[in-house]
């Protein structure tokens, strides 16, 4: 694991431009070691925007103007990641639209139906 301390972007004025408090944490993810495969399936799968092509995870935090603040909230990002990788996610029950509501919906699109012949222009065909 590499910590890198980098210049943060954006506005500040002349601390920001003389300071590298922004952190950059960089890991290979083959060097996380889990006890579930499934579940570093699961950190993999989740997370594929933090990998990079060369699979190593990066994450940077800018958040405050202080860079040990930003290395503490960029581990507990990391681990944070890493704990809802574990979580076994729920099955979704597949759920059908109760009968009230089909016939609230059905009702709404026969309303909009009778406002929009309204509007329309009046023949006159005689």
């Amino acid at each position: 694991m590499t910590i890198k301390a980098l210049r943060s972007s954006g506005p500040g004025g002349q601390h920001v431009n003389k300071t590298s408090t922004k952190i950059e944490i960089r890991f290979n993810i083959y060097d996380i070691e889990y006890t579930n495969l499934n579940a570093w399936h699961r950190f993999k799968i989740a997370n594929k925007s933090y990998i990079n092509s060369s699979n190593e995870f990066v994450i940077t935090c800018s958040e405050y103007k202080s860079q040990n603040r930003n290395l503490i909230e960029a581990k507990n990002k990391i681990q944070a990641l890493l704990a809802n990788s574990t979580k076994i996610p729920k099955k979704r029950k597949k759920t059908k639209p109760s009968r009230s509501s089909q016939k609230k919906r059905l009702d709404k699109k026969n309303k909009d139906g009778q406002q929009k012949k309204l509007r329309k222009k009046p023949s006159f065909d005689s």
